[in-house]
């Protein structure tokens, strides 16, 4: 799992997998035996089953992708995809943060 991933609540990842730097599993996703290229956005309940997702593409919600002919139902990767990451790890990060702060009382 590369840096900058995010993996909400909920999601199964069970390898052997590879997620890239700048992933995002959706709640209630599922990845296994899978290889998720740099930027790839799994949306909530969506099952992604050996196959490798290329770069910069989203696999939609309540999707299955298991086969290299489901690849051509990927939605592409867009701005707003990419702000609404940003607002994660940005949240997650202020999570983290306020814990630590937290422990230190």
């Amino acid at each position: 799992i590369g840096p900058e991933v995010s993996i909400a609540h909920g999601a199964v990842v069970h390898g052997p997998c590879t997620i890239q730097p700048k992933c995002f599993v959706g709640f209630n996703a599922v990845v296994y035996n899978a290889v998720l290229e740099e930027k790839v956005v799994v949306l909530h309940n969506a099952v992604v089953e050996m196959v490798t997702i290329p770069a910069q593409k989203v696999v939609p919600p309540n999707a299955t992708i298991m086969q290299k002919e489901d690849i051509d139902r990927l939605l592409l990767y867009t701005q707003a995809i990419d702000d609404f990451l940003k607002k994660v790890l940005y949240t997650y990060e202020q999570l983290t943060f306020g814990y630590l702060t937290r422990e230190k009382k």
